[in-house]
């Protein structure tokens, strides 16, 4: 999906083989496209609540400021999740991070589970994590 007059995209691809949804932010990503994103994934027929997700901001710029922040946390807390389902957010820029890390703690008593990383490995080694301890159980 493409911001009306802009450049900036977000795609999304669900695996549900592996129970993920891969996002990637391409451009000027805003606080709209974002929600918009949500709305799409929370309405394909192949997203179950339980999946976990990557969120790969290393190509885009956020135009989000700690009000939007917030303001995404809410919509976040609204949303329906699967306790202890993941969101993993691989950041390119320290000010991403820094916004992220944000949000981490605006959700902390959202359903789901967000955390920021700088590394695409690391972010998927956090989600294999969970899908371990669920083979586990």
């Amino acid at each position: 999906m493409e911001a009306p007059g802009s450049k900036a995209e977000i795609t999304y691809e669900i695996d549900r083989e592996m129970r993920l949804v891969r996002v990637v932010c391409i451009g000027e990503v805003g606080l709209e496209l974002i929600e918009a994103c949500m709305r799409s994934v929370d309405a394909d027929p192949d997203y179950e609540l339980d999946f976990d997700g990557i969120i790969d901001l290393r190509n885009c710029t956020l135009e989000l400021d700690s009000q939007k922040v917030r303001h995404l946390a809410m919509t976040i807390r609204a949303y329906p999740g699967s306790p202890g389902a993941r969101r993993a957010v691989v950041a390119a820029s320290d000010a991403q991070f820094g916004l992220m890390r944000m949000l981490e703690g605006h959700t902390s008593l959202a359903p789901v589970i967000y955390r920021a990383f700088r590394s695409e490995e690391m972010a998927m080694d956090w989600l294999a994590e969970r899908k371990r301890k669920r083979s586990d159980e």
